[in-house]
């Protein structure tokens, strides 16, 4: 009869874990998904994308051409639920 998978402590450690807000620094974050601002077609794509997703911490570009598009959008993440971090 074969034997019941084992999960290593560190494995076992980090899924304890899980359901608790992570702290990065001095930002405390709800959602462990990290989501950047790159590949989008559109702001409004990118927009819709960020707030399905459920993330509340997005990366963003720091070498990015224009912060601001021709629409006069923020091109990065204009969101008031998501902690912007530079990613590079």
């Amino acid at each position: 009869m074969p034997q019941p998978a084992t999960v290593p402590a560190a494995a076992a450690a980090a899924l304890a874990t899980a359901d608790e807000p992570l702290r990065v620094g001095g930002m405390t974050l709800a959602s462990r998904l990290v989501v950047g601002t790159g590949k989008y077609a559109s702001h409004a794509e990118m927009q819709t994308c960020l707030e399905a997703s459920g993330t509340d911490c997005v990366t963003v570009a720091v070498r990015r051409e224009r912060l601001i598009n021709a629409a006069g959008e923020n091109a990065s993440c204009s969101a008031n639920w998501a902690t912007p971090v530079p990613s590079g």
